[in-house]
């Protein structure tokens, strides 16, 4: 069940298998959630969020691609007059994810920036966090896109109560 190619064996002979099998998780994350009605009656007893806003959206990484040139994001760094201007583009060839080990983007605990900002441009994200906030209603004060999206602003926003969880941004 949730094996995303034919195995080369249906019932391998051994546990062992099993490993070689293309499973679903391998490649994405899975969340189960309970039915809606659950979460109709957990929202219920919930409590009363302390965040001012009911949207928080970072996103629009200023990335440049393998070849270090792509900049089609960055002119994208605000929610005013966005719309229509964005429209969604196939990556070519040369920009397809490439297959990246994990600990590539890591130096010890922090982010291999380098690793990182070589990744394929997402310019579609600021209008996709943009739309998201206009029907949730947030403020355009709390979707940070591009150069304002950064562990500065999340603790700038801490420390003016724009950021309800001060754990997060120490």
């Amino acid at each position: 069940m949730l094996v995303t190619e034919k195995p080369a064996k249906a019932i391998p002979n051994r546990i062992e298998g099993y490993a070689a099998v293309a499973w679903l998780a391998k490649r994405n994350a899975i969340t189960v959630l309970p039915s809606v009605a659950s979460l109709k009656a957990l929202r219920q007893h919930a409590k009363r969020s302390p965040a001012a806003n009911p949207y928080i959206g970072f996103g629009n990484p200023l990335l440049t691609g393998a070849s270090g040139a792509d900049r089609r994001a960055w002119p994208n760094q605000s929610c005013p007059d966005m719309s229509g201007r964005i429209k969604a583009t196939a990556l070519t060839q040369d920009e397809a994810p490439q297959q990246r080990g994990v600990s590539e983007f890591f130096r010890g605990p922090v982010a291999n920036l380098t690793a990182v900002r070589s990744l394929a441009p997402l310019p579609e994200t600021a209008k996709e966090l943009c739309e998201v906030g206009a029907r949730v209603g947030a403020k355009g004060d709390v979707i940070m896109l591009g150069e304002q999206a950064t562990e500065t602003a999340i603790k700038r926003m801490s420390a003016d109560g724009r950021w309800p969880w001060p754990e997060w941004s120490t």
